[in-house]
């Protein structure tokens, strides 16, 4: 099955990106994976060491596997590190802002409606 994706043009390198829609649950593992990798923990369950560059990681983790396409006119470039590493700061962040979110978590505890307090008469 095909993926849904959606095309962006970058405003600094004008690369045409093609964008999934959605991340695969195994996406969401790999990149959340990064976080729980990066702490060290002994065996007192304290925390050893945490390697605080996790966050960088899985911000490019999840550009990498949002990315379908990557062309420079005709020319299709690699989607890997290097690449992502070498776009602009601008273009980057435009990537970024066009990942797939996700989605909101149906939850039977949330109000609905106006929860605000209503004013109620006084007893007389």
């Amino acid at each position: 099955m095909e993926r849904a994706n959606k095309e962006i043009v970058l405003p600094t390198t004008k690369y045409t990106v093609q964008l999934y829609e959605y991340y695969l649950r195994g996406d969401r593992v790999a990149i959340e994976r990064i976080m729980t990798d990066a702490v060290d923990m002994t065996g007192e369950g304290k925390i050893a060491k945490v390697d605080t560059g996790y966050k960088y990681r899985m911000e490019d983790e999840a550009v990498k596997r949002a990315i379908k396409s990557i062309k420079d006119g005709d020319k299709v470039l690699p989607i890997e590190l290097k690449t992502i590493h070498d776009l602009p700061e601008d273009d980057y962040e435009f990537i970024r802002a066009s990942l797939p979110k996700e989605s909101e978590k149906k939850s039977t505890t949330r109000p609905s409606g106006d929860t605000s307090e209503k004013r109620q008469k006084k007893e007389e």
